[in-house]
């Protein structure tokens, strides 16, 4: 697909608990397991905090199981919310910058009070769609 006349910046906003309400994208990269990671959605906002247990996790619903995804959980109370889905997985490498990790999937709430999200990996997406996220300087 060709998109012409379109403007894109190599930002995502994060309006909500990150530091700063948008970030300038300067990497792309799966993560690594132990990694603490952030997602920012349309409904939840930024949340940091999330640590990265498995990056080739298995998540099923009604439609179906999707296989290689991250996995991440976090304690503290926050969680995902209806709509997040699509929204950008992310590390913070500076006070400005964000390194892109995948796009959020699905979001639960264990019986411990434990909060888990699955997410695509990046170069999942980059290699399946040929999708790759703009790359910029802050």
């Amino acid at each position: 697909m060709l998109l012409v006349n379109q403007s894109y910046s190599p930002k995502i906003f994060t309006n909500g608990n990150d530091t700063i309400d948008q970030r300038t994208v300067t990497n792309a990269a799966d993560p690594a397991v132990g990694q603490g990671i952030c997602s920012t959605g349309s409904f939840s906002h930024s949340m940091c905090g999330w640590t990265v247990r498995s990056v080739s996790a298995e998540y099923c619903d009604d439609a179906g199981c999707t296989t290689h995804v991250i996995r991440a959980n976090k304690s503290d109370g926050s969680h995902l919310q209806g709509g997040d889905s699509g929204s950008p997985v992310y590390t913070r490498p500076a006070s400005n910058a964000a390194n892109i990790r995948g796009i959020v999937i699905a979001g639960t709430t264990s019986g411990t009070g434990n909060r888990v999200f699955w997410a695509e990996r990046y170069l999942s997406i980059a290699g399946h769609l040929e999708v790759h996220a703009l790359i910029g300087t802050p």
